[in-house]
């Protein structure tokens, strides 16, 4: 199963499309506060086959991002790669997380260390705070 997020300026929260191995639609949570607006928009633009899923940001402020099939703790640790401070308490925070904000956090690490490229003299968080302050929120 491949999944992908939707967020948008015009909304709060994000939207979890999926699709199964033949590329078909076969889930749609939503984790947002929607209008009616929002709704119709969505049930009008969301594709049923996996081959049209970057159309939705055509013509829209909605932004797209595949989501990571393995949301578990030590992916993230991996991913974050700055195996420093207190594990157990970062696993912890991780723990308590939704799973849109899981996604948030893990696809938000690469603008971070871009971020951090671009502005040496900046610390790297440790990954309880960089969970604590949720940072990809900023």
């Amino acid at each position: 199963m491949k999944s992908y997020q939707i967020t948008s300026p015009n909304f709060t929260g994000s939207i979890i499309i999926s699709y199964n191995d033949e590329g078909l639609l076969c889930k749609f949570e939503i984790n947002a506060s929607l209008n009616l607006g929002n709704i119709k928009w969505l049930l009008h633009n969301i594709p049923a086959h996996i081959d049209n899923v970057m159309s939705i940001t055509h013509n829209s402020t909605a932004q797209i991002v595949s989501v990571p099939q393995d949301l578990s703790f030590n992916a993230f640790w991996n991913a974050y790669n700055y195996k420093i401070g207190h594990k157990a308490r970062a696993e912890k925070l991780w723990k308590i997380l939704p799973d849109n904000q899981r996604i948030a956090a893990v696809t938000y690490i690469q603008k971070y260390n871009s971020f951090l490229i671009d502005h040496p003299k900046q610390d790297k968080l440790y990954p309880e705070t960089y969970l604590s302050q949720r940072r990809w929120e900023l």
